[in-house]
């Protein structure tokens, strides 16, 4: 616990600042820097997807099934694309192959064909169709870089206070038939973890701002923020088991690979997209 927990402070420390300024600049002489590399981080949590799935003997060619990925950003987000996917469904498009991405392996023969097709077609549009809400946050009109901040510090924290918490207090299981390690003890520190950011956050970045939220509806969205990103958490959690893999990769010292970095975070850039406009 101690190395992985030095290894993913340390990761934490160098990425953080990265991300948050590719976050604050978002682009530069009209390349988009965050939707590249927003395509980027979907190319290799993609990549992890198909590599999972050829331990199980399920042969998806990677390179291509990860551009197909890299491609649905582009297009979602409407640049340099002809295919302006609408926003409206791209939400529901990513959930639903997200559950026939679980049902798929759960329920066929890894030999099927048909699998091989629902992972090649579901894994893209479920990685890439929620990824996509983070430049399309990033480019709201009014205070897209704070908002987009404060999702990703939120979930972040969170999950920082479910790791810590839950593996010295932990002792009543959450969910086993979807994850292993994840405890009740740590989903309440990470709703305390995220109520706690999503409010700091807010009162610091957005609070004095001429569109102002009430504070019960922010600490709402805290609460929002901790579920949905432990949900999020929980299906990439049962993928990994449907496919006997520990960890998608292990490219991010401490934290996996990219696909573990991210399926919390990824659940919650559509709820915050929708708590703005709704």
């Amino acid at each position: 616990m101690n190395e992985k927990f030095i290894q993913r402070s340390l990761t934490t420390l160098v990425g953080l600042p990265i991300v948050i300024l590719i976050i604050w600049i978002n682009s530069y002489k009209n390349i988009p820097i965050l939707v590249i590399f927003t395509s980027i981080i979907a190319f290799f949590a993609i990549y992890e997807i198909c590599k999972m799935a050829k331990k199980e003997n399920i042969h998806i060619n990677p390179i291509i099934t990860s551009s197909w990925g890299a491609i649905l950003i582009f297009s979602a987000t409407g640049i340099h694309s002809n295919i302006n996917l609408n926003i409206v469904y791209l939400w529901l498009l990513a959930k639903i192959s997200l559950l026939l991405l679980l049902l798929g392996i759960s329920k066929l023969d890894k030999k099927s064909r048909t699998l091989f097709w629902i992972i090649s077609i579901c894994g893209p549009f479920y990685v890439s169709g929620l990824l996509a809400f983070a430049p399309i946050i990033r480019n709201l009109e009014q205070n897209g870089f704070e908002w987009l901040l404060l999702i990703f510090l939120s979930t972040s924290i969170g999950d920082t206070f479910a790791l810590i918490f839950g593996k010295f207090l932990g002792k009543k299981m959450l969910a086993p038939s979807f994850s292993p390690t994840k405890t009740w003890e740590g989903a309440i520190a990470n709703l305390i973890g995220s109520i706690l950011t999503t409010t700091i956050v807010y009162e610091l970045t957005l609070s004095n701002t001429s569109d102002s939220i009430p504070i019960i509806k922010i600490l709402l969205l805290g609460v929002g923020i901790s579920i949905f990103g432990q949900i999020g958490d929980l299906m990439e959690s049962k993928i990994k088991r449907l496919l006997n893999t520990k960890n998608s990769s292990d490219l991010i010292p401490g934290h996996g690979g990219v696909l573990d970095r991210i399926d919390s975070i990824v659940f919650n850039l559509p709820l915050v997209y929708y708590f703005l406009k709704w």
